[in-house]
């Protein structure tokens, strides 16, 4: 009978995640002390919104940090157990660039409102551009290890995927009523 929780797996996927991060933190951080992000919580030129810093999103600092670790963990666990077949490889690049060219072109929108990912129109940062390689890989993650609950049900990576996608729609949802996910409101005279 094999063990509920291979911690081996859970641990690669904690130090894997969480370095990614860091990197994404330590891009934000350089390009914030180099004058090239605005400073946090200063108020975006001619709006009423406040610059936002990647801390400030509950989906990147609680859902990134926290529960990305838990989703990567049950997609390295069905990758060791081969739950997936060969032929889902290609088209999970495909998702993944599919994303990344959604995102990227959502967050570069005249519409979007400045950020430390995205700080003016049109602009992407270093740490904007980690993100997006982030954010398009873990797409890709998350829906193969959904593929792969649904077709080899297995209670506890089950379990935890749908419990973490569950609290991270939770942040998603405290993002858009903090106002985080607003559109770019420019002052009219």
């Amino acid at each position: 009978m094999e063990a509920l929780l291979d911690w081996k797996l859970l641990v690669i996927a904690i130090v894997i995640n969480t370095v990614y991060v860091l990197v994404i933190l330590f891009a934000q951080r350089v390009e914030s002390n180099s004058g090239k992000l605005m400073k946090r919580h200063d108020i975006i030129p001619g709006t009423h919104q406040i610059f936002l810093y990647w801390q400030d999103f509950t989906t990147q600092a609680g859902g990134n940090s926290l529960l990305m670790p838990f989703i990567l963990y049950v997609f390295i666990w069905k990758t060791a157990h081969q739950s997936f077949p060969p032929s889902i490889w290609p088209w999970l690049i495909g998702v993944a660039i599919i994303d990344m060219i959604l995102f990227a072109t959502m967050c570069l929108a005249k519409n979007h409102k400045p950020d430390w990912g995205y700080p003016s129109q049109g602009k992407m940062s270093v740490g904007g551009f980690l993100h997006l390689l982030y954010h398009g890989s873990y797409m890709a993650i998350i829906l193969a290890s959904l593929y792969s609950v649904v077709i080899d049900w297995e209670v506890v990576p089950g379990i935890l995927l749908i419990t973490c996608l569950a609290i991270y729609l939770v942040f998603a949802q405290l993002d858009y009523r903090f106002g985080y996910f607003e559109k770019l409101k420019k002052i009219t005279q």
